[in-house]
């Protein structure tokens, strides 16, 4: 499977999108859900806070 999945106008539009700066911005928020957000997601669970509905 290649690039003929997409068709060129979805192709066109991500490429216009994929700037360093989003490149960067997406890799920080990988870096934040393996460190700041676990981190915040253990305190929340250890203190039973959940945004999660219970029914």
């Amino acid at each position: 499977m290649g690039l003929e999945i997409f068709a060129p106008e979805a192709f066109k539009e991500y490429a216009r999108c994929t700037t360093p700066e989003q490149i960067h911005a997406v890799c920080e928020d990988y870096r934040a859900t393996a460190t700041l957000d676990l981190a915040m997601d253990t305190a929340d669970s250890a203190g039973r806070r959940s945004s999660a509905r219970s029914w």
